[in-house]
């Protein structure tokens, strides 16, 4: 009978704390856009909602977060043939170097035959 006791002293106020975290949860979601639309200045200070950022624009005027994009400056690396002693070919970075602007020309491989 005591254990019964401890265990419903125990489980009560559990789950007294997870529905009152459920019913604020859902009730500053609720309230949120109500507050944005009447301008509450308390949302700034508020321990609900972690502000990040803050905009000053004027009445009406829409902000889009752009994410930002960085475009790495990459060279394209040149593959060339190259045939295997058993006939399969497989393409391997063109290591020639290209001095100032010379032409580089590549020697033509020929492929042996299939057995």
């Amino acid at each position: 009978m005591t254990d019964d006791v401890a265990l419903w002293v125990l489980t009560i106020p559990v789950l007294i704390a997870c529905g009152w975290m459920v019913w604020r949860r859902w009730w500053s979601t609720n309230n949120l856009e109500g507050r944005l639309r009447d301008c509450d200045f308390n949302l700034l200070s508020s321990d609900q909602f972690g502000i990040t950022e803050v905009i000053q624009a004027p009445q009406g005027s829409v902000v889009n977060n752009i994410a930002q994009v960085v475009i790495q400056n990459t060279t394209v690396q040149r593959m060339i043939p190259m045939y295997l002693p058993d006939g399969r070919m497989v393409m391997v970075p063109d290591n020639t170097k290209q001095a100032g602007n010379q032409d580089v020309r590549a020697v033509p491989i020929h492929r042996p035959p299939v057995q």
